[in-house]
């Protein structure tokens, strides 16, 4: 590895030209590391005792571990960075900027076999190359600064994305199906949605020819879509009033997510052992030909509507925006003058109060948009004191 910096604010002629900067560096960075396998000898075919049979004829059972690999190797990773880094007023605002990209390829795993081969995976290195490209932002403002009251700020935004650059016979692995060279690795091949057709009340689907069609086949699933942030971060404040401190953090989410109405198994109309609610969204629902509505017709059999609803499930129509803005900590102190805690006997005191998860702000309809499947993350509240003596 390799790296390389030049402070550019120490020379002469930015500090003539350019008082209001206070420190400029630029950087940049390459690095080639490898990673060797976690087990030792799993090159050779191991074995080890059966403990739980019984023995014969004398002798322990033993069992074969593992299939012999004889040729793999240590992965590789390339990591590539470069950066900006800028202050100005006297450091007041700090800010940088860096790019990033690493490549790693010949990469450890567990490669997938047919169980009629006794083993269900063996230890080699996939022929792949996978790319993790983005940028990073930060900015660290002192917005007020005096002595009973100060405020200071921090910024920071991540967009990243990871793409398959090269697998070489790719079609004649079990991995043909999930992953496609050019896309990231979490892609999921989708239908594309057409809506309901206003004449049956029935999801219907675009082909891969741009025909129309109730039943798609896995040919049809032509639409692609990444289910990893676009981009993240968040954005924290400090306030100081004397003896108060206020810290306030919001965490920031750009994402696709899906449309909890079908996470479930059950179409519309549709009911578990007899008794079942169904969301408002549902007015909104096929119900005469002619009907331009959002939801399919009801239904409380296994016929050609409930066999759509899964097909929306595996298309584009089950996607939603789930973006967020989570108001992700809070925390208020006070510490005890030293005046007080003299007298108390104290060295110091400080009451405090903290809670995480109070706020979430997003247009997604579902219990929670950043797991989307499960609950909420708790909103935790905790008042203490805290001495020292």
């Amino acid at each position: 590895a390799a790296g390389l910096g030049w402070i550019f604010s120490k020379e002469k002629f930015f500090t003539e030209s350019l008082s209001f900067l206070s420190f400029g560096k630029i950087k940049a960075s390459y690095g080639n590391t490898g990673n060797e396998p976690g087990s030792n000898y799993k090159y050779l075919s191991l074995h080890s005792f059966l403990t739980q049979t019984r023995p014969y004829q004398g002798a322990q059972a033993i069992s074969t571990d593992n299939l012999v690999s004889p040729d793999y190797a240590w992965e590789e990773v390339k990591k590539l960075e470069g950066g900006l880094e800028l202050g100005f007023l006297k450091d007041r605002i700090l800010t940088s900027f860096s790019y990033f990209k690493n490549r790693s390829s010949n990469q450890l795993i567990n490669y997938q076999l047919p169980s009629i081969t006794g083993f269900t995976t063996v230890l080699t290195n996939l022929n792949a190359t996978i790319q993790n490209a983005g940028i990073e932002f930060t900015l660290s403002t002192v917005n007020i600064k005096s002595s009973r009251f100060s405020w200071k700020s921090d910024f920071n935004f991540t967009a990243a994305k990871n793409k398959l650059i090269a697998f070489p016979g790719i079609k004649n692995t079990p991995y043909s199906t999930s992953l496609v060279v050019g896309l990231p690795l979490s892609v999921q091949a989708r239908y594309r949605a057409a809506g309901v057709d206003p004449a049956t009340g029935v999801y219907q689907f675009y082909t891969k020819d741009g025909g129309l069609t109730f039943t798609p086949q896995l040919e049809d699933a032509t639409d692609y879509t990444s289910f990893d942030p676009k981009y993240y971060g968040g954005f924290q404040n400090t306030f100081t009033y004397k003896q108060f401190s206020l810290d306030l953090l919001f965490q920031f989410v750009k994402q696709v997510g899906f449309d909890y109405f079908f996470i479930g198994n059950l179409a519309p109309g549709m009911s578990s052992g007899g008794k079942n609610n169904q969301p408002t969204e549902l007015l909104n629902r096929w119900q005469k030909p002619g009907d331009v509505a959002r939801y399919e017709k009801y239904t409380a059999t296994y016929g050609d509507a409930y066999n759509a609803y899964f097909y929306q499930k595996q298309s584009t129509g089950a996607l939603t925006d789930a973006s967020y803005i989570r108001l992700k900590n809070v925390s208020l102190s006070y510490e005890l003058p030293a005046l007080f805690s003299s007298k108390l006997k104290i060295d110091k005191a400080r009451f405090y109060f903290q809670a995480q998860n109070l706020l979430t702000i997003t247009k997604y309809k579902g219990l929670d948009p950043e797991s989307q499947t499960y609950l909420p993350p708790l909103s935790v509240w905790t008042v203490g004191v805290q001495l020292t003596f």
